[in-house]
């Protein structure tokens, strides 16, 4: 059986990640915009982490559910223990919800690593080769619905590709973000920080509140 100790520790960083994606979040709608300049720097700065980290937190907060989180927390790996909050860090840019529990619930009961999750993530929502290549034509919305659906499905592809290309700053011997000529990574920011905002107001849509004006 999980130890107390262990569940309590994932929990407490589990609310303080939520907490504060929340708190910059808050913050961004204050000023009305999350694309000020510096703005988003500022609020990383106050919180004492870096960018992508809070990035991730934004994502995190914005993307899981109480419930959803109740409920990854009662999974267990065969040795007893609780999945750590990475699992919920890979899973988090995956749009659907019934998706990333059936991937938690099979990483738990499989004991899987890093390496297992992220191959079955791109196994179920990895990018088509020719589609990748400009093969295929994008499959446009036939009602709000679906218009709402594909946006926030872009957006998580966007969260996702740059969320990824900053994690890579830890390993060794790759590509990484601060290469890139400094005027494209400041257009880079720009462009995650107004993905950020548009993921925010289709979730508030689709969870049925109002767009922001």
């Amino acid at each position: 059986m999980a130890t107390r100790e262990e569940l309590r520790a994932l929990t407490s960083e589990v609310q303080a990640v939520v907490a504060r994606g929340k708190r910059a979040v808050k913050k961004q709608q204050k000023v009305g915009r999350t694309h000020v300049r510096g703005l988003f720097a500022k609020i990383a700065e106050e919180e004492k982490v870096s960018q992508a980290q809070l990035r991730q937190a934004v994502k995190f907060a914005t993307t899981y559910s109480t419930v959803e989180l109740k409920a990854f927390f009662r999974l267990r790996t065969p040795s007893g223990g609780p999945l750590g909050i990475s699992v919920a860090y890979q899973l988090m840019y995956i749009a659907s919800r019934r998706q990333r529990e059936a991937i938690a619930r099979l990483a738990a009961q499989n004991d899987w690593s890093s390496r297992d999750i992220k191959a079955e993530v791109k196994g179920r929502v990895g990018v088509d080769e020719k589609a990748s290549k400009g093969g295929r034509r994008p499959r446009l919305p036939s009602n709000s619905d679906e218009a709402v659906r594909q946006l926030k499905e872009k957006c998580d592809q966007w969260q996702r590709w740059v969320g990824q290309l900053e994690a890579r700053d830890e390993e060794p011997e790759v590509f990484l973000a601060r290469q890139l000529p400094a005027g494209l990574r400041k257009r880079i920011a720009e462009v995650t920080l107004a993905m950020e905002k548009l993921d925010s107001e289709v979730a508030k849509l689709r969870s049925g509140g109002k767009l922001n004006s």
